[in-house]
């Protein structure tokens, strides 16, 4: 009897050292989060003569801590307005061109870390991705 008590106390030992080591590596590892921006950005940019052309996109915001989930949500908007700034004053040839959606994406997150520097004092913005890309 004192035996097996004695091997599963020696289990527990060894699982507990187990989850330890495996909470230790969680946290050495750095896992992204992501912020959907809802609804998808939808504006009109600039095309050539009358024709009447939109963009559609959607974004997602990707920070390193789950605290700057909450800073993203809280700044939104600013972020959304200045998003469809952006898109509407692209050029046709920029907007559905491989290179130019890649520049436009780049210059997003240039100007979202700008504004979310200026609104909160540090930038905490990893990346922008668009997850759907539609124009007309």
């Amino acid at each position: 009897m004192i035996k097996k008590i004695g091997f599963i106390v020696y289990l527990f030992l060894i699982f507990g050292s187990f989850v330890a080591q495996a909470e230790e590596e969680a946290e050495s590892v750095n896992i992204p989060f992501y912020f959907p921006m809802e609804p998808d950005i939808v504006t009109n940019y600039a095309a050539l003569g009358f024709k009447l052309s939109y963009v559609r996109v959607a974004v997602s915001v990707m920070v390193s801590t789950a605290n700057d989930l909450l800073v993203i949500e809280h700044h939104e908007p600013l972020l959304r307005a200045a998003f469809v700034a952006l898109l509407g004053s692209e050029p046709e040839h920029k907007v559905k061109s491989s290179a130019g959606r890649e520049a436009i994406r780049k210059e997003c997150l240039r100007i979202a870390n700008s504004l979310i520097e200026s609104e909160t004092g540090y930038s905490i913005i990893e990346d922008i991705l668009f997850t759907k890309y539609i124009f007309n």
